[in-house]
């Protein structure tokens, strides 16, 4: 398995963690977890963007022998 599958796999998983801590925290009307859990899935969003668009730039970038 790739790096990248790994990275992309492992942010997948705290996506999957931060959508649970969300529904527990809004089954207990705690609105600082909400809000806590939000921020959380926001951030693991931000981090998986770079992941699922390195396909195209890698592509797109030339080498370290300046082809490509």
């Amino acid at each position: 398995m790739s790096e990248r599958r790994l990275h992309l796999a492992g942010w997948a998983l705290f996506v999957v963690c931060a959508v649970c801590y969300l529904a527990a925290a809004w089954r207990a009307a705690d609105p600082w977890s909400v809000v806590g859990s939000v921020i959380f899935l926001a951030g693991c969003i931000a981090f998986l963007i770079p992941l699922l668009r390195a396909p195209e730039d890698e592509a797109a970038s030339p080498g370290p022998d300046g082809e490509g």
